[in-house]
């Protein structure tokens, strides 16, 4: 079994499947150009784009991740409209590159972090108005916890859904809603890929040291957590994805 955890500066999320007419596999990455998002597949770049629900029709769009199923691909992103200088971000899903909004223009700021496929169901995790949220077929549930927070990714494995995530000061695994903590609290941390393989879960993230006295940065420290089991890896660096074959 190889663990690999994607040290970045960015978060790239990237999928491929096989295509019946082709020999080849397909590679897909989501990503950004200038103020839109973009999907590329096999290189080859393809804009993004969404309604405004604002009148004057000027908008930004941004894309996190992506899942291909079968022909179809799934993009998580989020579309920002602009109205007398006021800005509102809106949770997106394009599905085969046309948009589908999570959440409503006019009230809450959200954003969609991460998708997964699985059957006929799609999950999104993300945020809304500040709270954890995971989207399934586009009903929201609310990961509680207290303070700003924040979901990085999901991902699914039988009847189990997992989400990795943080709030203003720790690092969060949601297993079917419920919260568990993977660091202490000392150090600020996040969570931000979470992978499952068998019976194993496994999740990087980081951990900010500061001085107590000034408040500065003093290191950024990777971190892999399998079964919450912390792991270090080469300090100094930044984890955002993990993958286990």
């Amino acid at each position: 079994m190889i663990i690999i955890a994607l040290i970045c500066g960015t978060t790239v999320f990237t999928g491929c499947h096989k295509d019946e007419n082709e020999n080849a596999a397909s590679v897909f990455v989501a990503g950004q150009s200038g103020n839109s998002a973009v999907l590329w597949k096999n290189g080859i770049a393809h804009d993004l784009v969404g309604t405004s629900t604002k009148s004057t029709g000027e908008y930004r769009t941004w894309a996190n991740s992506v899942y291909v199923s079968g022909r179809d691909v799934y993009v998580a992103g989020s579309i920002s409209t602009i109205e007398n200088e006021q800005e509102a971000h809106i949770a997106v899903l394009w599905k085969n590159g046309k948009a589908q909004y999570l959440t409503d223009a006019t009230t809450n700021p959200s954003v969609a972090k991460s998708v997964f496929v699985t059957g006929n169901d799609i999950y999104i995790a993300g945020r809304d108005d500040g709270d954890a949220t995971l989207w399934k077929n586009g009903e929201s549930q609310v990961l509680v916890d207290i303070g700003i927070v924040t979901t990085n990714s999901v991902y699914v494995s039988g009847s189990d859904v997992y989400v990795a995530g943080h709030n203003y000061k720790y690092a969060i695994l949601w297993k079917n809603g419920e919260a568990q903590y993977l660091a202490s609290g000392i150090n600020f941390a996040s969570a931000n890929s979470v992978y499952v393989s068998g019976n194993d879960v496994y999740v990087v993230g980081m951990e900010w040291k500061f001085d107590d006295n000034s408040g500065i940065m003093t290191g950024a420290i990777p971190r892999l957590w399998k079964n919450g089991v912390r792991q270090n890896l080469a300090y100094g660096t930044d984890a955002q994805c993990v993958f286990v074959k």
